[in-house]
C-alpha cells in the first residue's frame, strides 16, 4: 500500500491486462486512509488524471463448458465518466457551448465558408465548424472530426486552405476531446501563438519586464508551454494569468515559457509547508508591457 498518486500491484489481480493495454495499462488506485478516497474522486472528474480513451479487455468464461461465452473490449473515456463499450462522444453542440461561455470577448461563427476566410481558395472544402473574431478578424479555426465526416473528402480539404494563412486551425475529435478544460486550454494555446513565437521561440526581451515571485503563500497550479511544444504543471504562489512569459525550476531550469493553463487556486503556508513539495515553483515572471 502506498500513499502516492498512483501504486500498481505487480500481482495479475491487481492490475489491468498489459498484453491489450501494452503501455497503456490502466492501474489500479490503493489508498492507505479512507479519508483520501473523496480526493481521488474529486481529481478523476477534474480531469487531473489524464489518460485518453484506455482500453482494457473483458473475457466471460463459462467454467462447465470451459469455453469463452463474451469477449469485449471496455473503454474508460478521457474525462473517466463512462465505462462502457465505446468512448463517449461529445456532439457539436457540445463545443460551441464550451467554445462561446469560455471566449465570451470573442464573437463566435458556426459553419463558416472557407472561402469567407480565404477568398482566393476555390477548392472544394467543408464549412468550418466554429471561429473566434477579434472585431472583424478571425483569430482561430475549429473543426470537429466525427465519424460520419472523419473520411470525407471535403473535411481533410479544410486543414490545407489554413497552411500558409497563419491562422490557427484546431480539429477537435468527438470521441476523444471529451474534456472542456483540454478544450479550452488549446484554444488559448492558439490565441497566444504570437506571443509564444516572440517571447519563447525567439526569446525577445524588448517591451518585458522582469519580477521573481513567492514561494508560498495564495497562488495557482499553471500549465506552462516551452520551446519543444511540450507542456508541465507547475505551482505558482503568486499573480499570474494566461499568456505571461515565466521562468521555472527543475529540469525546464532556465528554460522560458508561457503560461497556457490556470488550473486551480492552491494554497502554501509557509517555505517549509510540505503540502506541494513535489510541484515545482516558477522562479520568475516576465510581464509584457507592450
Amino acid at each position: 500500500m502506498n500513499t502516492a498518486e498512483v501504486y500498481v500491484e505487480g500481482g495479475w489481480q491487481d492490475e489491468w491486462p498489459t498484453g491489450f493495454c501494452g503501455n497503456k495499462a490502466i492501474p489500479r488506485y490503493l489508498w492507505k486512509h479512507i479519508g483520501t478516497i473523496p480526493q481521488l474522486a474529486k481529481r478523476i472528474v477534474d480531469g487531473k488524471i489524464d489518460n485518453n480513451d484506455l482500453a482494457v479487455e473483458k473475457l466471460v468464461v463459462d467454467l462447465p463448458t470451459k469455453s469463452i461465452t463474451e469477449s469485449s473490449e471496455f473503454i474508460v473515456d478521457s474525462t473517466w465518466s463512462a465505462l462502457g463499450l465505446k468512448p463517449a462522444c461529445k456532439t457539436n453542440a457540445f463545443y460551441g457551448k464550451v467554445i462561446g461561455e469560455a471566449f465570451p470577448t470573442y464573437s463566435l461563427k458556426t459553419q463558416v465558408p472557407v472561402a469567407d476566410l480565404f477568398p482566393a481558395y476555390r477548392e472544394t472544402a467543408d464549412a468550418v465548424d466554429y471561429v473566434l473574431y477579434s472585431g472583424d478578424e478571425p483569430r482561430v479555426a475549429v473543426s470537429v472530426k466525427t465519424a460520419a465526416n472523419a473520411r470525407s473528402k471535403t473535411f481533410k480539404a479544410i486543414a490545407p486552405a489554413f497552411t500558409e494563412s497563419g491562422l490557427p486551425y484546431l480539429i477537435f475529435d468527438e470521441k476523444k476531446d471529451t474534456l472542456e478544460s483540454k478544450v479550452v486550454q488549446k484554444i488559448n494555446e492558439a490565441l497566444l501563438t504570437d506571443v509564444f513565437a516572440e517571447y519563447v521561440l525567439s526569446e525577445e526581451t524588448a517591451g518585458v519586464t522582469e519580477r521573481s515571485v513567492n514561494s508560498f503563500g495564495s497562488g495557482y497550479m499553471i500549465k506552462v508551454k516551452f520551446a519543444d511544444n511540450r507542456s508541465y504543471d507547475y505551482a505558482c504562489y503568486d499573480e499570474i494569468k494566461l499568456g505571461d512569459i515565466v521562468y521555472v525550476g527543475g529540469a525546464k531550469r532556465g528554460c522560458r515559457g508561457m503560461v497556457v493553463a490556470v488550473l486551480k487556486e492552491i494554497r502554501r503556508e509557509s517555505a517549509e509547508d510540505p503540502a506541494f513539495n513535489a510541484l515545482v515553483p516558477v522562479e520568475t515572471i516576465l510581464k509584457i508591457e507592450k
